[in-house]
């Protein structure tokens, strides 16, 4: 009977083979977890800027297109300017009057996890992408004119 060293040995290398699978996992699920976090963050201050950006960083004739850019700038290029909607809640441009800055973004997953959670659930949890929004409103600090303000709601 062989006990001691050499049995021991071989135990160790089934358990880790069993074990490593999941320690991937866990490291995927952290890393996805950590990137998403930081596109949402990345998303709220893209707005925030952008409307600040529209109230004050530019007048007068700050126009939509403006703001856009402004947003995906912020972004690092993460945002499109189709994800960023910029309107005039009040309806004018007036000093006081408020400008809404909207993003809605899809995030996709860049690690294989959600995709394995998705195999391992039959894709009952449709984890492999999801939105990210956010909505940011500043006031105008002076008059100015916009070649058609674009009326909505604000935040």
């Amino acid at each position: 009977m062989m006990h001691g060293r050499f049995g021991e040995r071989g135990q160790a290398v089934i358990e880790t083979t069993f074990m490593l699978p999941f320690l991937f996992m866990l490291l995927m699920a952290f890393g996805e977890f950590g990137i998403g976090f930081y596109t949402a963050v990345t998303v709220n201050n893209a707005a925030s800027e952008a409307a600040r950006f529209a109230s004050v960083g530019n007048l007068p004739g700050c126009n939509t297109n403006q703001v856009q850019g402004h947003a995906v700038e912020i972004s690092s290029s993460r945002l499109q300017c189709a994800d960023v909607t910029v309107n005039y809640p009040d309806g004018n441009t007036k000093r006081g009057a408020a400008v809404a800055v909207h993003i809605t973004h899809t995030y996709t997953a860049l690690t294989p996890f959600p995709r394995l959670i998705d195999f391992v659930t039959g894709g009952a949890w449709g984890f492999e992408s999801w939105p990210i929004g956010a909505c940011s409103e500043a006031r105008l600090e002076s008059d100015f004119t916009v070649p058609s303000p674009t009326t909505g709601t604000g935040c």
